[in-house]
């Protein structure tokens, strides 16, 4: 599941929740923040130490801050990392995929303010 910004025709971020190794991300269990274009995509920050994602719910909060994106799973600080180019008038998306598994993907309770 990502939760993707970006504004027409510009760079977007992404916040990447992995459950499924896939090519460029030898785990199961992993969340990354990724920039880039239509062309292709870079994580500038990754991380492993996450709960296991596959089990139960998780509460995810992503702010947008001055400096870039604070994001936080289950209360306790993930990233706190530096993204530029995000534009004060974005367009917010979710995207998910099974890989070769059945996960069940599901946003609730979401909250975008501005």
């Amino acid at each position: 599941m990502a939760p993707v910004w970006a504004s027409p025709g510009s760079p977007g971020v992404a916040v990447a929740f992995v459950t499924y190794a896939q090519g460029g991300v030898a785990s199961n269990n992993f969340a990354g923040i990724q920039t880039g274009t239509a062309t292709g995509a870079t994580f500038v920050a990754t991380s492993t130490a996450v709960p296991d994602l596959r089990s139960g719910t998780h509460e995810v909060s992503v702010a947008v801050t001055g400096g870039g994106l604070v994001v936080t799973i289950d209360g306790s600080a993930l990233f706190t990392t530096p993204v530029a180019g995000i534009p004060a008038t974005s367009l917010v998306g979710f995207s998910g995929a099974t890989g070769g598994l059945t996960d069940i993907h599901t946003v609730s309770g979401l909250h975008i303010a501005y």
